[in-house]
């Protein structure tokens, strides 16, 4: 494996992903347009392509190619990768790169990796994304206890953002769910809606409304759009005439996003004018913003 160095500076990003791609289809077979179409998530994929990235990795001066081939490793099939994540972090320069890589440790860390992580925490690059991999440490057996303590220090100094607290508020622990519970009344508004979260969890949701195991088919929906949570309830009023259906109270409100967990969708059934069935989707796609899609499509996998 080589990198054509005569490749024009204007074309050195398509030249150089080429290769890439050129080499993959050669010694996997598989061939991809653009290394961001490479579904590592697929873990026969994964298991064929990621050894021949890994080669490449190291050997790639674009930033911007480098960057594509971490992100092909944010996969929780990269786990055998664990140590050669760690290493390209410690040495890679751009703050994108190093938060691609501690995304990728993250991701792919299980029980049997999670103590040689433990080990290397504080060699890694501190970025936006370290709370995410102390978080992921924070609920795995051999090192819960020390990643939970870690946590809890940082709550105590007060040196946490916004982004840190969301990935701490998704490790279930008592004392953390008390810090919490004491910034139900924090003049920023994003915090209180973390606290309310974390005080929420768990209990269950009102009738009428379930967990969607899959998302929305897009080719049946009538309506989508994404709302600031403050603006939730004016949107899905909206929905309710224009639809003439009947949404639930607790999602017209808004309040039963607190219960739920990031990225999960969750699905209720409103009896429609010509008594057909409409569904009404929501997810929280980040602590402020919900995703909300109608659609005839009523035949989503629930949660038991």
């Amino acid at each position: 494996m080589a990198l054509d160095k005569h490749q024009p500076q204007s074309d050195d990003v398509l030249s150089t992903e080429q290769q890439v791609l050129d080499d993959v289809h050669r010694r996997t077979g598989f061939s991809y347009p653009r290394l961001g179409s490479i579904n590592t998530a697929d873990r026969t994929i994964a298991r064929a392509v990621l050894p021949v990235l890994a080669e490449w990795a190291p050997a790639v001066a674009v930033e911007g190619v480098r960057h594509a081939i971490y992100d092909r490793f944010v996969t929780q099939h990269a786990t055998p990768f664990i140590k050669t994540l760690i290493d390209w972090a410690k040495g890679e320069p751009h703050v994108i790169g190093q938060g691609l890589l501690i995304h990728a440790v993250a991701v792919a860390t299980t029980r049997d990796v999670a103590e040689d992580v433990w080990l290397e925490i504080d060699n890694l690059p501190r970025t936006g994304l370290r709370y995410l991999l102390l978080a992921r440490l924070a609920n795995m057996p051999n090192t819960s206890g020390r990643a939970r303590k870690a946590l809890l220090n940082v709550l105590e100094t007060g040196a946490v953002s916004r982004g840190d607290l969301s990935f701490i508020a998704t490790v279930d622990d008592p004392r953390i769910r008390s810090w919490f519970s004491q910034q139900l009344t924090s003049p920023d508004s994003v915090v209180r809606r973390l606290a309310k979260r974390v005080i929420e969890r768990g209990k269950k949701l009102p009738a009428g409304i379930e967990f969607a195991v899959d998302a929305p088919r897009r080719g049946d929906e009538l309506f989508s759009t994404e709302a600031d949570i403050n603006e939730i309830s004016e949107v899905l009023g909206r929905c309710s005439r224009d639809f003439q259906i009947d949404i639930p109270a607790m999602i017209v409100s808004g309040s039963v996003f607190a219960r739920l967990p990031l990225d999960r969708w969750i699905i209720a059934r409103c009896k429609g004018p010509r008594q057909d069935w409409v569904c009404v989707w929501c997810r929280l796609e980040d602590v402020d913003i919900v995703e909300v899609v109608i659609s005839r499509d009523c035949k989503a996998s629930l949660e038991n």
